[in-house]
């Protein structure tokens, strides 16, 4: 961006002069996979008629979400103003993000599943029966849904508690199981390992 390449140009023109920019767009979703709020976040931007306002990211930034309230997932996109003829981005789409944090009661409302809620076994192999195991005279139901690490859901099930599930043919790796209340409100998360049988 600061001095072009063969694939993707100089911000600004050679004369600083063209309105260029990098945008993240940040979405949050709640538990039904519905676009709660949104955030957007400059990388780069010279479209400022004042040449002392372009700028181009070059330190770690906090970016806050605060605003967004309640969300249970997040997606990152990337746009540019340089583009070639077909729409394609032809700026480099990468950035980085670090010390990310939950704060309040925004995002998931429990955390680690704690002694009233287990989901076992951990590790468990593709095609194995799970437990999600709640104390003891309980007989409630719940959602389990689960992520693999892109953030993408591979499933989602009804489970009642202290009754057997099967997974999925899953992939090797590891994947973040969310269990929900019957109204879908999230109780807490696992990160369960799966691998081959």
């Amino acid at each position: 961006m600061e001095n072009g390449d063969s694939a993707a140009k100089k911000f600004g023109g050679v004369n600083g002069t063209d309105p260029d920019w990098l945008l993240l767009t940040i979405k949050g979703y709640n538990y039904a996979s519905e676009v709660v709020d949104s955030a957007l976040f400059y990388l780069a931007d010279f479209r400022s008629d004042t040449a002392a306002n372009h700028y181009i990211v070059q330190d770690w930034t906090i970016v806050k979400l605060k605003n967004m309230g309640r969300v249970d997932s997040l997606s990152f996109t990337l746009s540019s103003s340089d583009v070639d003829s077909n729409g394609k981005m032809r700026t480099t789409a990468y950035f980085c993000v670090d010390q990310f944090s939950i704060e309040g009661t925004g995002g998931i409302r429990k955390q680690e599943l704690n002694g009233r809620l287990s989901l076992f076994p951990n590790p468990a192999e593709a095609g194995e029966q799970m437990t999600l195991k709640d104390f003891p005279g309980n007989d409630g139901h719940y959602f389990i849904q689960a992520y693999d690490m892109s953030g993408r859901k591979v499933f989602e099930r009804k489970a009642a508690s202290n009754q057997s599930f099967l997974l999925p043919e899953l992939l090797s790796g590891n994947y973040i199981f969310k269990i929900l209340d019957k109204e879908k409100a999230i109780i807490g998360y696992r990160k369960i390992n799966i691998s081959q049988p």
